[in-house]
């Protein structure tokens, strides 16, 4: 019965072609042919679209115009960025809106490695590659991941590297030494102290100035 209703809603009758057949041993099937069309807007920026996993930026970033600026600079010069600075100060903010002003810049992608969520060094190799549009299948994910990039040109965004210092240093080292049109980008509270690494250290945010006392307002009741 819902086979049959379900027929009936799609039109289907003796006289027009099947949209659902039943294949002996196997039920039912929809064999009419699909058609995908494209949303308004959705290839606008095909590229930008393919070739990032940077999350949306939901919040405009206040007061960093120059901070992006220089280190737009910073990257163009090298090969290698590092964002430091104390918890909170808006590092990682800062990083995503550098990363998503420079996705046309790089041809094979903007890819964001977020090392929060670990503790283990010997994981890094892992997340990279997850975060990367590669399928690794060596034992060696690191290999893999060099492998995949080393003629590529991409800008890999390394967040919250502080407590895995080492094992990002090592790893960032390999990529950078092997694929040379790759750039990095890291996050940290303290820099790699690697081959290369230009640091940049954001302040806090200043306060407005104070505005001059005003009288106390006075309302009636």
């Amino acid at each position: 019965m819902q086979v049959a209703a379900l027929r009936r809603t799609l039109g289907e009758d003796d006289n027009a072609n099947p949209y659902i057949v039943n294949i002996p041993g196997r039920g039912y099937r929809f064999v009419a042919p699909i058609r995908v069309l494209d949303e308004p807007g959705q290839h606008d920026h095909p590229s930008v679209a393919a070739n990032h996993n940077l999350p949306a930026q939901l919040n405009r970033l206040i007061g960093r115009d120059e901070a992006v600026q220089t280190l737009k600079q910073k990257l163009a010069n090298g090969r290698l960025v590092s964002i430091i600075g104390s918890a909170g100060v808006g590092k990682t903010a800062l990083a995503l809106r550098l990363a998503e002003t420079m996705l046309p810049q790089f041809e094979h992608g903007v890819w964001l490695v977020d090392l929060a969520s670990i503790t283990d060094s010997s994981l890094i190799s892992s997340v990279i590659a997850s975060a990367l549009p590669i399928e690794v299948r060596s034992s060696d994910a690191l290999s893999g991941v060099v492998f995949a990039v080393r003629s590529k040109n991409v800008l890999l965004v390394f967040d919250n590297c502080e407590h895995l210092i080492e094992g990002a240093a090592a790893a960032i080292s390999t990529i950078l030494l092997a694929a040379d049109r790759t750039k990095v980008l890291i996050t940290s509270r303290e820099p790699l102290r690697i081959n290369g690494e230009q640091v940049f250290s954001l302040p806090p945010l200043s306060l407005p100035p104070p505005q001059a006392d005003l009288p106390p307002r006075v309302t009636s009741n």
